[in-house]
């Protein structure tokens, strides 16, 4: 995650939690995630994931993060 000020916040391995990251994505110009994800398909709805040290992050609670910088967001 990249902030306003352009440092940078890597968050690997056990410190790649849910807890960590949204509230961190609120403040940030660029979010990176670089990781496994998946996609959940149940019935005619289908939910996109990354999957985070503390489980599944899914696209829609990334859409419900107010973003006050209107970061950019890379998925890799």
């Amino acid at each position: 995650i990249l902030s306003p000020v352009h440092s940078i916040q890597k968050f690997s391995a056990t410190a790649a939690t849910k807890s960590n990251i949204l509230p961190r994505m609120q403040e940030a110009d660029i979010c990176h995630f670089a990781c496994h994800g998946g996609l959940d398909k149940d019935e005619n709805q289908e939910d996109g994931y990354l999957v985070l040290a503390s489980g599944k992050l899914f696209h829609h609670e990334i859409y419900a993060i107010e973003l006050k910088n209107q970061p950019l967001v890379v998925l890799s």
